[in-house]
């Protein structure tokens, strides 16, 4: 849906070979060099031991073993290694990388479609999506077992499902959900975005200020309020 609303001609190339080049250089990057361990990983690297490592909270989750001390490290990203744990086998890091590999390219389609939303199908919107994508530390990023791809996907997400809900042409409450479902995954994963809860909230109610007989505006803010909120208030 997002290439076939692109009608220039030179744009749709571009388009292609901006995707092409985001899945090459990220290939090239897996191919070349084994999963990067640091001590948030493993807890068992280098001069210092983190005594609760993403692996160790994540092995605690594939357990089903939640005696854990949580509040030591953020669960969102062991959520993740604990589900590919789960479909690809323990200490199976490369399935990892392989994940935060699609999420690079999910970031890519999701940047793309939060510039077309705020700047029009445009070569705007392209180049601030290559700026996204291609960014190096965040490329170098998803070959490191860290939380960093996953905070940036969720980021961009958030942000995007953010803009699609208030442009619609009725509030869609199903978007609002998926939006406070990222939120709340991203505030698991770097606790610092609970911060942005109220400002998408505020967004919300700057937005809709014209429309707030429709049901529809009430029911989507509180939705979102509701999901997002959950890893606040639990």
């Amino acid at each position: 849906m997002l290439f076939s609303s692109i009608t220039d001609k030179r744009q749709r190339h571009a388009w292609i070979a901006l995707f092409l080049v985001a899945v090459l250089v990220r290939l090239a990057l897996i191919l070349a060099c084994d999963p990067g361990l640091r001590n948030d990983s493993d807890g068992h690297l280098g001069p210092n031991f983190v005594p609760l490592s993403y692996r160790t909270l994540a092995l605690g989750l594939f357990n089903g073993d939640l005696s854990t001390d949580v509040g030591a490290r953020s669960p969102g990203y062991p959520l993740l290694m604990a589900a590919s744990f789960r479909l690809f086998g323990v200490d199976n890091f490369e399935a990892i990388v392989w994940l935060q590999f699609f999420l690079g390219l999910g970031i890519f389609f999701a940047s793309y479609r939060l510039w077309t939303q705020l700047c029009g199908i445009g070569w705007a919107a392209l180049l601030a999506t290559a700026v996204t994508t291609l960014e190096p530390a965040l490329v170098l990023a998803e070959d490191q077992i860290l939380s960093e791809t996953l905070t940036v996907f969720l980021l961009v997400s958030s942000l995007a499902l953010l803009v699609h809900v208030v442009r619609c042409e009725r509030p869609s409450v199903g978007a609002a959900v998926l939006a406070g479902m990222c939120v709340a995954w991203l505030a698991l994963t770097r606790p610092a975005f609970q911060l942005i809860i109220p400002l998408y909230a505020l967004y919300f109610l700057i937005a809709w200020r014209k429309q707030w007989k429709e049901g529809g505006v009430i029911v989507a803010i509180m939705s979102f309020l509701m999901v997002s909120l959950l890893p606040v208030i639990g």
